[in-house]
């Protein structure tokens, strides 16, 4: 598996950024999203800030074909917000998220972000399995699906962002 930074916009980022939408939208409408449902959530929330020289999205790939994705955007004074994280169900509980974080918190140093947040304006889906849970948010701050449950914020977050070390309210200190 290689994880690489890509265009928002390429091939490849546009079919996983696509699925990542399919799922929040599916989780939104509690039913299957439609193709034009999802369209819609892609224009409304477009991904095109995550590219040099603010953002950045990264692609998890394995046999050329991508399974997974993250970005990071500036989010003021020192801080960056993870967001879009997602893999593709078949390839969950491999490592791929753990690979991927580890790219947005490299790129969190190099752009000398001393803080990350998890994006909390959208659900966000991330089934890698459990992690330590080191970073607690506020309850209810975020809705979020793990393995098809619909649950509350609180320690399921932690599972997400785990390896970020938190201070209690939704963000962690690199």
């Amino acid at each position: 598996m290689d994880v690489a930074l890509v265009p928002p916009d390429s091939a490849g980022a546009r079919a996983v950024l696509e699925a990542y939408f399919r799922d929040v939208v599916s989780w939104f409408h509690r039913r299957e999203a439609t193709q034009d449902e999802v369209g819609a959530a892609m224009k409304k929330g477009p991904s095109d800030d995550l590219r040099p020289p603010s953002g950045v999205f990264f692609v998890a790939r394995r046999g050329g074909a991508v399974i997974g994705c993250a970005g990071l955007r500036p989010a003021g004074e020192g801080t960056g917000e993870v967001t879009r994280v997602f893999v593709l169900p078949r390839a969950r509980r491999r490592g791929v998220g753990q690979a991927l974080l580890d790219a947005v918190e490299d790129a969190a140093r190099k752009h000398g972000l001393a803080r990350l947040r998890l994006d909390a304006n959208s659900p966000c889906t991330y089934c890698a399995g459990p992690a330590p849970a080191t970073l607690q948010f506020e309850p209810n701050e975020v809705r979020m699906a793990l393995g098809g449950r619909r649950t509350d914020a609180g320690g399921d977050v932690a599972q997400l962002c785990g390896r970020l070390r938190g201070d209690g309210h939704g963000t962690g200190r690199l």
